[in-house]
């Protein structure tokens, strides 16, 4: 019994927004990759003409992007999106997004499209990553405040740190002796 009703599109849109939606380009998915590419390589142009601090956190940050950049793009391909000739989209989809970011198109192609065949069912494989949500709101701020300057500090963890074997009280010290280490001394 599947978890969430399934909606025909075509019920939502009208054919002129549905088809606006769902038609594609090849020149502009091989116009993504090649641009993804072109931005990695300008990043490392970056790091050779100026090596230093400031211009090597830049191109990490930049690849780092265009990394995910290519595995979404990895994902089009494994949709035939990247180009409408298959040989052409399973080349370009395997050989400069997929591996370059340490992934297999065939692998990833089998694995996700068991998640749209069964979104939000039982045999879906990505249940475990939406599972967990909505969360509540005490839940969100447990969360966000777990990245305390004393885990920063702390080289394994707030349990390390505090010497706490009650991870709640743990958290609690670590806060508290965190904003001590961090706060301005008069």
């Amino acid at each position: 019994m599947p978890v969430v009703a399934r909606v025909d599109p075509k019920t939502v849109f009208t054919p002129a927004e549905w088809s606006r939606l769902t038609s594609r380009s090849s020149l502009r998915g091989l116009w993504l990759v090649v641009h993804a590419w072109g931005t990695i390589a300008a990043a490392i142009a970056l790091v050779t003409l100026w090596p230093n601090p400031v211009s090597w956190l830049i191109a990490v940050m930049v690849v780092g992007a265009r990394q995910l950049g290519l595995a979404i793009l990895m994902h089009e391909a494994a949709h035939g999106g990247i180009h409408g000739n298959k040989a052409i989209n399973e080349w370009v989809g395997q050989w400069l997004c997929a591996v370059p970011v340490g992934a297999d198109l065939a692998s990833y192609r089998s694995y996700h499209l068991q998640h749209h065949r069964f979104t939000q069912q039982p045999e879906d494989p990505d249940l475990s990553l939406s599972a967990p949500f909505p969360i509540t709101k005490e839940s969100f701020f447990a969360k966000r405040s777990a990245i305390s300057p004393a885990r920063l500090l702390s080289s394994s963890g707030c349990r390390c740190f505090c010497h706490c074997s009650d991870a709640i009280a743990a958290t609690k010290k670590c806060r508290m002796r965190a904003l001590s280490l961090v706060a301005p001394t008069r």
